[in-house]
């Protein structure tokens, strides 16, 4: 039967890990999403970015489909 994880659930499941610091769980639930939206990418890019992962965050930045719909909100 398994369990159907919507968007926002699993964006919010991102951001808790990343918050936490558990950048391998975050990327793990972001890898799969299967459906991304600009809130998710957003989340799992300011993770990377907080903790100092920056080739990680170049490489989410480029594969992004949003780019023009970025928040830069949370980058200090």
């Amino acid at each position: 039967m398994g369990i159907h994880f919507d968007v926002f659930l699993q964006t919010g499941l991102v951001n808790f890990y990343a918050k936490m610091g558990d950048l391998r769980s975050a990327e793990k639930v972001f890898d799969e999403m299967t459906e991304r939206d600009v809130m998710a990418n957003n989340v799992m890019l300011l993770g990377f970015s907080k903790h100092g992962f920056v080739e990680e965050a170049q490489r989410l930045f480029d594969s992004m489909q949003y780019k023009s719909k970025i928040l830069v909100l949370g980058i200090q």
